[in-house]
């Protein structure tokens, strides 16, 4: 691997993919010591996890036909991110990924 290849951050790297959330996964909110949750349920594997708001808010953003730079600008705008929040939005991506949640 080349040096230039380790050195691009996340958003370097992974600024054009498109991703989407799948559909078949099923949500429901709960309020959790008053503070609301989601716990994504997955029906393939029938393994549960559970995000916070701003974590949903990234979850429903999340639209197959549109970069994620571009995601990711639009929730900075909305400003439920905030621009220091690059790197963590592209780490949460990731861990979508991990989870197969992303199409």
């Amino acid at each position: 691997m080349s040096n230039e290849a380790t050195t691009k951050t996340l958003a370097q790297r992974l600024g054009s993919v498109q991703a989407g959330l799948r559909s078949d996964l099923e949500v429901t909110r709960h309020l959790f010591r008053g503070q609301p949750q989601y716990i994504v349920r997955d029906p393939l594997t029938f393994q549960t996890h559970q995000f916070s708001q701003q974590d949903y808010q990234i979850l429903v953003a999340l639209d197959s036909s549109q970069p994620l730079e571009e995601v990711f600008r639009r929730l900075v705008d909305e400003q439920k991110l905030s621009a220091e929040q690059e790197e963590s939005f592209y780490q949460f991506i990731l861990s979508l990924h991990r989870l197969n949640y992303l199409i």
